[in-house]
Parts: C-alpha cells; structure tokens; sequence
C-alpha cells in the first residue's frame, strides 16, 4: 500500500501538526504498515467479547457538577498563576484556525 505525500500533509492538517521534510518521508513509508496491522485487527473473531468503553473496567464514578465559590485569594493566586493576563482576563491559544486573528484587550 502507498501513502503519498499528499496524504501525510492531509494527516498532519487534520492533527495540526507541522512536519519537517524528513517526517513526511518517514511517515509515508511508516504509515502503510500500520495500516495494515490495523487491518489484521479487524479481522479478529471478537463475536464473545464484551464491548468496552475505556481501557479499565473500574465503574465511572459520577458527581453532580455543582460550582462551589471561591474566594478572592483563590481567584488572584490562579490568575497571577496563568503564563498570560491582562487584568481577571486569562489568554489562551486560538484552538480554531478560523479564530486565530488577534485581538486586542484592554491594557495591552
């Protein structure tokens, strides 16, 4: 099986991970033979076997989710903690490639 170059790129886009040249090539010719083990998976008789929802069978411990209030304390030591602020507000990565324009805040 051949796994172009095309390909890999496509991968890498989806995961939004950036390749150097020589992790293309090296994924072009790895991939298909994982591919093909994933085949051989598939064709194991698993007609018995219990679907499973997790890697472990320890039942899902389930809690209400009830905010609890913090104190101003709690609050300034988790901001003053965050790598990047501007007043209470928290700045974080863009996680969408659509939303990557920079804004400006207050106080910057």
């Amino acid at each position: 099986m051949e796994f172009g170059r095309e390909n890999v790129l496509h991968l890498a886009n989806l995961s939004r991970l950036e390749l150097t040249e020589e992790e293309i090539v090296r994924y072009q010719e790895e991939i298909p033979s994982i591919l093909e083990y994933v085949g051989k998976l598939s064709e194991v008789d698993t007609t018995d076997v219990a679907p499973m929802t997790g890697g472990v069978s320890y039942p899902t411990v389930l809690r209400e989710d009830v905010p609890t209030p913090s104190t101003e304390e709690q609050r300034r030591t988790l901001i003053d903690a965050f790598p990047e602020h501007v007043g209470d507000l928290l700045k974080v990565k863009a996680v969408f490639a659509a939303r990557t324009e920079k804004k400006t805040y207050e106080g910057e």
